[in-house]
């Protein structure tokens, strides 16, 4: 992580607004997953890639948290190398919400940071406020955390609407 980017951490806000809007959520889709490349995962990396690069060509914009390394990794650079403009001139992103501190792990430089988290608890409920479209790829104790977490959430907020969540291999 260069010092740029680190420097760059307080001048993210706690979650951008305008990515919160009903017609963005609509558009967003969250790409959970491991963020470590194991073995047993190898056959999803592939599978999350065109899984990305469908969404992102169909209008789609990605949310990350921007690590460079298995699904995540996977879903990020997708994201990143698959970026279009949609019919109205405006391009589809890749977004990210980051936790503070770093991993260490993370590209701020090809995506855009939409928020900040303290923890990953606190990102998933981030994660909830700006999609309402979830795809959970196999993962690690993290992977089920989030998961389990926004399971929980979906399942008590008939006030705001019920999340899309696909359970990749379930």
């Amino acid at each position: 992580m260069n010092n740029l980017a680190i420097n760059n951490l307080n001048n993210i806000p706690v979650l951008d607004k305008k990515y919160t809007k009903p017609e963005m959520k609509a558009k967003a889709v969250v790409i959970l997953g491991s963020s470590k490349t194991t073995e047993p995962l190898m056959e999803y990396l592939d599978l999350c890639s065109q899984t990305t690069k469908a969404l992102v060509q169909n209008g789609y914009n990605i949310v990350t948290g921007c690590g460079t390394k298995g699904i995540m990794g996977a879903a990020y650079y997708a994201a990143k190398e698959n970026s279009v403009v949609d019919l109205k001139g405006k391009p589809i992103q890749n977004l990210a919400i980051i936790v503070n501190p770093l991993w260490g792990d993370e590209n701020l430089e090809d995506c855009v940071v939409i928020g900040k988290a303290s923890s990953e608890a606190n990102r998933i409920m981030k994660f909830t406020k700006v999609a309402d479209n979830f795809v959970i790829f196999p993962g690690g104790t993290t992977t089920m955390q989030e998961a389990t977490t926004l399971i929980r959430h979906n399942f008590h907020s008939y006030e705001s609407g019920l999340k899309k969540i696909i359970l990749v291999n379930s």
